[in-house]
């Protein structure tokens, strides 16, 4: 299948999947990529929000919108697990997993390690949401951001006017509502995105998490190698956890103590930024120079799925008190 729009493509690949009957549509910006800058041609045109002081002017999706942020704040308080006691020691195992140093990729900038020996199956921390956008089909206007306060809505419209790297940007997965069916009405992409200069929340800090690999090639052999590669370093996943818009990360295999942890961010982010800088090398538009996506790279794809999926499935048993505590609170906040 050959990409017939790099910039409609921008950073995420579909896998095609059964979760609960949904495709999951696997989007990613990998966190952290120093080195390779973030291609924002559609994130340049995106329009940036701040309706928490002004909810009165909002439409009806952005109200379901801030409802939701809100109650992430609540929820990404340290206190929040005291209200019940499954959540307590469900922070508690988290904030003892992981912790936060430098990555081992030169450039990377930080990394998320273990703390200490880590089963398969381990939730290992959360993933932070600052703002929740939905990436539509219409290249004229772009994405569509909503945050909660001045120092957000300035960070995200900065990196919106400046074509600078939406490093976290983590689009949703899965096929659960957030808040009201409304915003599955939206002819688009639900995502999530974090502001890096925010103080961290403890246990919420899954997007330091790096991609083991790059794609260093514009062809199929360069993103075969990148899927070779980021699967051997690979030993954790973002996946849906509790209330829409929550991720969380669970690990794919044991991990020993003191590892970097590794997922796959997919081969679209680097293909697109390999795409970016050879179209400002050659003055060209960078269509034609999309690679083509063969059965080979969908077969990657499909397996990158399959991980997903045993992730959500082994979670949804373990967790699954820790799950429905967070859905509780997440109704009453």
């Amino acid at each position: 299948m050959a990409c017939d729009n790099p910039a409609a493509a921008r950073i995420c690949f579909l896998v095609i999947c059964a979760l609960s009957s949904a495709t999951i549509c696997q989007c990613f910006s990998p966190p952290n990529a120093a080195n390779h800058a973030f291609p924002s041609s559609r994130l340049a045109r995106s329009t940036t929000l701040c309706v928490g002081t002004d909810i009165d002017g909002a439409t009806r999706s952005e109200k379901s919108i801030v409802a939701a942020l809100t109650k992430m704040e609540t929820i990404m308080n340290p206190g929040f697990g005291s209200s019940s006691s499954s959540l307590d020691r469900f922070h508690k195992s988290i904030l003892s997993a992981v912790e936060i140093k430098e990555s081992s990729i030169p450039g990377a900038g930080m990394g998320l390690f273990a703390r200490k020996k880590l089963k398969a199956g381990t939730i290992t921390s959360l993933y932070p949401a600052h703002c929740i956008g939905i990436d539509g089909d219409d290249d004229d206007t772009g994405p569509r951001c909503v945050s909660l306060n001045d120092s957000d809505f300035q960070y995200f419209d900065d990196q919106s006017q400046q074509n600078n790297g939406a490093n976290y940007l983590h689009y949703l997965i899965g096929n659960r509502n957030l808040m009201s069916s409304e915003i599955t009405s939206y002819d688009g992409t639900l995502f999530i995105d974090v502001n890096p200069n925010r103080p961290v929340a403890p246990g919420w800090v899954s997007h330091y998490i790096n991609d083991g690999s790059i794609v260093r090639t514009n062809d199929e052999d360069g993103v075969l190698d990148y899927y070779a590669n980021t699967r051997r370093a690979k030993n954790c996943a973002h996946i849906p956890f509790g209330p829409s818009p929550m991720m969380a990360t669970c690990t794919t295999k044991k991990v020993k103590k003191g590892a970097e942890l590794f997922t796959t961010y997919g081969c679209s982010y680097w293909l697109e930024a390999l795409l970016e800088a050879k179209a400002e090398d050659n003055g060209s538009s960078g269509e034609e120079l999309c690679t083509e996506i063969t059965e080979k790279i969908n077969d990657e794809v499909r397996e990158t799925a399959k991980d997903l999926l045993q992730c959500v499935q082994r979670v949804g048993v373990t967790y699954e008190g820790e799950a429905d505590a967070l859905k509780d609170i997440f109704g009453k906040v």
